[in-house]
């Protein structure tokens, strides 16, 4: 079963939106580790609580909302690199520049 968010889980959504919101245009790397709360999960990481706020944030329809919005994109590395390998495509090496 998943939780419900708290006042204090709200204030930390609002906090993350802030700080999303303030950020310029461009790529910035943020890190998560959105976990389903589990019994399992509690033996792995000492920091499933964390994950599991995580996993319920991303899961938040205003927060999908919010990123719609402000055209904000969530990706990995291996998009991010097709997104830049597309605009700036790998020129063949010739001899004389070896």
């Amino acid at each position: 079963r998943q939780r419900q968010m708290c006042i204090r889980d709200r204030e930390k959504k609002a906090m993350v939106l802030a700080l999303v919101g303030s950020l310029d245009p461009g790529i910035t790397q943020i890190v998560f580790h959105p976990s389903v709360e589990s019994e399992a999960m509690k033996h792995i990481t000492g920091t499933w609580r964390i994950r599991g706020w995580e996993a319920r944030l991303f899961g938040d329809p205003d927060v999908a909302e919010f990123f719609k919005s402000n055209g904000i994109l969530q990706t990995d590395w291996r998009d991010l690199k097709k997104r830049f390998d597309s605009r700036f495509p790998a020129q063949p090496r010739s001899h004389a520049q070896e």
